[in-house]
């Protein structure tokens, strides 16, 4: 990335207090301990921090140049090469990724969605990087902070950017959409992540669908047409667009075939091109996401979309169902890394799903901010969970209320294991585990759940 001062003011339209129109920087940061060479440091005001304390932080560590919006150290402008005053720092950060962006010429491919995003993303740079450039969003850089500095972070010579882009409630994604300009945009699903913040389901789509407001004329909306409200949003749509799915009324239609170590997932594109994949054995969700990434690339690269083979390679982000070695030759399938009800039947699906295992054993920790559906979201869940596994652990207070509210309908010689303390419940579950068990670990952000995951990895031998 290059941007010229000059620039800079332009886009966000800052006053320049110190320095020089034609000085030039290659990266922006919000962090001050994270900093390249001639970097801008953009502070932010959070709930607990703001970014201005750390401006003198920032210089110290390599930044050029900063953008500010209230009183500080006079100390800094004596060591900047340049300083800009701005009404706010966060809403300028958003003008000049927006400003890049379309200055820059690499695609925007935007991903969104209840659950499947994060993987879908994974899936289409692991199949994209074998033929282009290809920058993708990392690790949690999904919001109004991540999502800009992504794009500010990729250079020119790229041919894509692969960004995946969350929200916590309406108007959201209408800003990251809004900066974003995505060329191609993939709604996976929509379901009940986030319901107790928006209130229905009706909402939640309507805060996906945003994804599409500010969609290149001429790009491609993406849905999957095996979901009720994807097809809702697929018929009000004006672009153009696809479903893809199992359904064969869908644009692009999949079909799976099981066997007893893998599966031959087979997909038709409307060109009537066809490809076969042997892949591994996963719930039908996890090959929605790779034929969302299939479609990405058939839409990019026509001609090799029958190249794929054998080339495919599912490569899972960290803490979603990764598989670990763990205790008394026990597997662990680490999901840790957050939770919704739509995610945990996917995790529930996979596990028994997954060939390896004597028995199959699910630690469930409190799906968060479902309001007032939680109870009944998580008797769900429990529910579904029975059905799965042989042996259940549940961790939190929504899962010991709903577990309470069902203890008349479940089965008595059922194993239900139920603790709001952390070690009580390791310790049971260090109690119970036998040799060759399979472990699914999964639970909300906040619940911390890698914590049983580091406990059962740390006694393997």
């Amino acid at each position: 990335m290059k941007l010229r001062v000059k620039e800079i003011l332009e886009a966000i339209n800052g006053k320049l207090i110190k320095g020089d129109l034609g000085y030039e920087v290659s990266s922006v940061s919000t962090d001050s301990r994270k900093y390249k060479e001639n970097s801008l440091f953009i502070p932010i005001k959070g709930e607990k921090y703001d970014g201005h304390d750390f401006i003198d932080d920032a210089l110290r560590n390599g930044a050029v140049g900063f953008i500010f919006s209230r009183n500080i150290n006079e100390s800094a402008f004596q060591k900047c090469k340049f300083a800009i005053e701005v009404e706010d720092t966060l809403s300028s950060l958003w003008k000049l990724a927006e400003y890049y962006r379309n200055r820059e010429n690499f695609k925007v491919i935007g991903i969104t969605g209840s659950s499947g995003k994060t993987t879908t993303k994974y899936f289409t740079y692991s199949i994209f990087k074998e033929f282009a450039s290809v920058n993708y969003s990392k690790e949690n850089f999904n919001n109004e902070i991540g999502v800009p500095l992504t794009i500010l972070d990729t250079e020119n010579s790229y041919d894509y950017l692969i960004l995946e882009l969350a929200m916590r409630g309406l108007g959201q994604i209408k800003l990251l959409s809004k900066i974003a300009r995505p060329d191609f945009a993939v709604i996976t699903n929509i379901g009940t992540a986030h319901i107790g913040i928006l209130g229905s389901q009706e909402n939640i789509a309507k805060a996906k669908a945003e994804i599409f407001e500010y969609l290149n004329p001429k790009g491609w909306a993406l849905l999957n047409g095996d979901n009720e409200w994807c097809v809702r949003i697929y018929d009000s749509l004006n672009y153009n667009k696809l479903r893809f799915g199992f359904d064969k009324e869908n644009d692009i239609v999949g079909e799976v075939e099981y066997y007893e170590n893998n599966a031959k997932l087979g997909i038709k594109f409307p060109d009537g091109k066809k490809i076969k994949l042997t892949v591994p054995i996963y719930p039908q969700e996890i090959y929605h996401n790779l034929i969302a990434s299939l479609t990405l690339f058939w839409l990019n690269f026509p001609n090799k979309i029958e190249e794929i083979g054998e080339k495919v390679e599912l490569k899972f982000p960290p803490m979603r169902l990764s598989i670990l070695k763990g205790v008394k030759n026990s597997v662990i399938i680490n999901d840790t890394y957050n939770a919704n009800p739509d995610s945990v039947l996917v995790a529930l699906n996979f596990l028994k799903a997954y060939s390896h295992g004597k028995r199959k054993i699910a630690v469930l920790g409190d799906m968060l901010e479902l309001g007032d559906y939680s109870l009944e979201l998580h008797r769900q869940i429990i529910l579904k969970a029975l059905e799965r596994t042989d042996l259940l652990f549940l961790y939190g207070e929504e899962m010991e209320k709903a577990l309470a509210s069902l203890k008349e309908k479940l089965e008595s010689d059922r194993k239900i294991y139920c603790e709001k303390d952390f070690q009580a419940l390791l310790e049971m579950i260090l109690n119970e585990i036998r040799e060759n068990d399979l472990i699914l670990v999964k639970g909300s952000r906040g619940m911390k759940m890698e914590n049983f995951v580091k406990y059962l990895e740390e006694k393997n031998e």
